[in-house]
């Protein structure tokens, strides 16, 4: 398995609905800078999206489409 697949594997068993970061894939170091390149083709290809340096959110699906990242934070926020 190369390095690619196994950093889209990581990101695929991320939870839709999620912000994570480099950290968060649990990948070697040494794989970081392979990891930024793999994660910007997944923002180009619309699998994730960039929220700001080194955060990313994997969107949320639902049946009108992708949840963005604002609308989703505000859902999960408890309601008084």
């Amino acid at each position: 398995m190369t390095v690619a697949q196994q950093i889209e594997n990581r990101v695929n068993l991320i939870g839709d609905g999620t912000v994570f970061s480099i950290e968060d894939l649990g990948l070697p170091a040494e794989w970081w800078e392979n990891i930024r390149v793999k994660l910007s083709r997944m923002v180009g290809k619309g699998l994730i999206q960039k929220l700001s340096k080194g955060r990313f959110y994997k969107p949320k699906k639902s049946v009108f489409g992708n949840v963005e990242a604002e609308f989703a934070r505000d859902c999960q926020r408890p309601h008084l």
